[in-house]
């Protein structure tokens, strides 16, 4: 998926997504961290920023780089529980423009800092960062280039944290008709594929990463799909009306079908949930 594409994605859809996920609130548009008992989406979607919180010391004024940050929800989020800095990279320009607007109106302006840039190629000199995360990111991304990427920003015992979705087998053990449906969802979203967790684990390892684990947190955002799912069916009303006035693209259709096959795909067991979690060498 070229970036062309992506940005496309992120403008055309920023409609449905203040429709749908809160995006005024939360500032995110990513899955929630749901837990038993728990029913609203707002608390889950700051649930998830939380995954990231877990690893942060808050007293420490750690320089952490959220790749992939658009509007900077997540930082602005930790930003308001610790001391750290933030810098939130996107390649969106609207994304940047808003993103920064809404760290001001939250006091954060000087801790929450977002620039255009491609995080696969940053302007950071090596060894900048305490922690560099992704959230539903780097998806996006050319893998490789962009764990590289983090290992050079990353100074020695830093930390690399992704919260994605990831394939649960390799791609070409996918029969045609499972492949179908992850090309459906993957494409609906701007995303060229999914990896395994083992790609990131022998990725990671080749560069000199250390410490790694990978934890599994389908169940906890099982019902963000099962949400998605059942808001496919009246989407899929609407769009054809926006369609027919010409006030839809194919990126907005093909985010409403990927709401959609991202169900059908995880309730097959085609793709999971998880935290990956690795520290840079102290080398």
């Amino acid at each position: 998926m070229n970036k062309k594409e992506i940005v496309n994605y992120y403008n055309d859809c920023e409609v449905d997504y203040k429709l749908l996920w809160r995006l005024k609130k939360c500032h995110s548009m990513h899955y929630g961290y749901f837990e038993k008992g728990d029913f609203s989406l707002s608390k889950a979607i700051f649930k998830m920023n939380d995954q990231i919180l877990k690893h942060i010391d808050p007293k420490k004024g750690l320089l952490i780089c959220d790749a992939g940050c658009g509007y900077g929800g997540t930082s602005i989020y930790l930003a308001g529980k610790t001391k750290a800095r933030f810098e939130g990279i996107t390649i969106v320009d609207k994304q940047v423009k808003q993103g920064n607007e809404i760290a001001k109106t939250y006091g954060l302006e000087d801790r929450v800092k977002i620039t255009k840039q491609d995080y696969t190629k940053t302007n950071f000199k090596n060894n900048s960062f305490d922690v560099v995360f992704g959230i539903e990111s780097i998806c996006h991304a050319d893998k490789e280039k962009f764990l590289e990427e983090a290992f050079r920003i990353l100074k020695p015992n830093g930390l690399l944290i992704i919260l994605d979705g990831f394939n649960t087998k390799e791609k070409n053990k996918y029969s045609e008709k499972e492949f179908g449906i992850m090309q459906k969802w993957n494409a609906g979203w701007a995303v060229g594929s999914l990896e395994t967790p083992a790609y990131f684990t022998n990725a990671c390892e080749a560069l000199g990463f250390k410490d790694i684990k990978y934890t599994n947190l389908t169940d906890k955002v099982k019902k963000t799909s099962l949400i998605m799912y059942l808001a496919y069916f009246p989407a899929l009303l609407v769009d054809g009306m926006g369609r027919l006035f010409r006030k839809r693209t194919r990126y907005n259709s093909g985010n409403v079908k990927a709401a959609k096959y991202q169900y059908l795909g995880m309730k097959k067991g085609l793709w999971e949930y998880g935290k990956f979690v690795a520290r840079k060498g102290n080398k």
